[in-house]
């Protein structure tokens, strides 16, 4: 029997004792569209999302541009828009909320009870937040359910109060996807007060340091503060991978305003890997108009999968973009490995 199969059994045979009948046919419909997550009663750290740290550092590629695939920009508030959805109304259960999460608290342990509180809750703080966030006080001690509870409210509480969620979560809670909620959170918050967002990031566990706000925060303070600060933000950064990604966008910014100091600072990293990633910060600025130094900063890239990423999106960039004359130095290299070498090629014939 699938997993999905099973919750049905579960919260059927359950609920049929419940006194809410139409309540039961929405949590079954509910706990069918939830049949992915892992049973909460197994959950633990490692759902979380690993924000890259086992993860190969790649090119984020882009369609609608022919040039070298960087990590995203800053997004946008059409970024950020919720896609147009058919117009939902919650469930309202009538006053009865209470009695609900009393029935459900009542039942014995086990993933239906689990699903059960997650549905209830999900569909009570769309309409009640204030309600919704009283009841959650009454769940100390009781952490299943407190991450039933919050599993529920974490998506809709990201969208409309953002800062909330997150000082939920800065009081020490957890649950199972939690760090979806957390990064809609983020979203939200660079908008309303980006500083608080910066902060939060930077204090965060680093398994939730994601490169990719880690490259967008860094790329906005080093616009809108200065380079010195976003050098502070990037050395405030746990998450070695980010903070490789974050060391990326400090150059691209700041090959704006002083090339020289930027190139200087790639040179002085100790680190290999931020090197690796202030060499494409580097290349982001200068690909369009200096094949030169193009080819030779990809040359310092370390990283043999990541130097030959970089090489063939040179050389599909300079192909699309009709720059033969670029394309024929890139070729022409003499520093290129066989390993380099068949890289561009498959690239070119894509």
């Amino acid at each position: 029997m699938s997993y999905s199969e099973l919750m049905k059994l579960r919260v059927v045979t359950v609920l049929k004792f419940l006194r809410y009948p139409a309540i039961f046919a929405f949590l079954l419909l509910y706990s069918a569209a939830c049949s992915k997550s892992p049973d909460p009663e197994q959950a633990t750290e490692a759902s979380e999302d690993s924000s890259g740290t086992e993860e190969a550092v790649t090119f984020i590629d882009h369609s609608f541009d022919p040039q070298i695939p960087k990590p995203p920009k800053e997004p946008t508030a059409e970024d950020t828009a919720p896609e147009e959805e058919k117009p939902r109304q919650p469930y309202e259960f009538e006053g009865n909320e209470g009695s609900v999460a009393a029935d459900i608290l009542a039942m014995p342990d086990s993933s239906a009870k689990y699903l059960a509180m997650t549905a209830l809750m999900a569909e009570w703080i769309q309409y009640d937040a204030e309600g919704a966030l009283k009841f959650g006080e009454s769940l100390q001690g009781n952490m299943q359910m407190k991450r039933a509870y919050h599993q529920g409210i974490g998506p809709q509480l990201a969208k409309s109060d953002p800062d909330k969620l997150l000082n939920i979560i800065e009081d020490g809670n957890w649950w199972p996807d939690q760090w979806k909620d957390q990064r809609q959170a983020l979203r939200g918050m660079t908008h309303e007060d980006f500083d608080r967002a910066a902060q939060f990031y930077a204090d965060t566990a680093f398994r939730k340091q994601h490169k990719e706000e880690a490259f967008n925060f860094t790329r906005r303070i080093a616009e809108e503060q200065s380079i010195a600060a976003a050098i502070d933000f990037v050395n405030e950064i746990e998450n070695e991978v980010s903070k490789t990604w974050a060391t990326r966008g400090l150059i691209q910014k700041w090959m704006d305003s002083d090339t020289n100091e930027a190139v200087a600072y790639v040179n002085r990293l100790s680190d290999q890997a931020s090197k690796d990633q202030g060499a494409l910060g580097v290349i982001d600025a200068v690909w369009k108009t200096n094949p030169d130094d193009s080819i030779l900063w990809a040359s310092t890239i370390k990283d043999p999968e990541l130097r030959q990423k970089t090489y063939s999106n040179l050389a599909k960039a300079w192909q699309r973009r009709g720059n033969e004359d670029f394309l024929s130095n890139l070729l022409g290299n003499r520093k290129l490995s066989n390993g380099d070498i068949s890289a561009i090629q498959e690239a070119l014939k894509e």
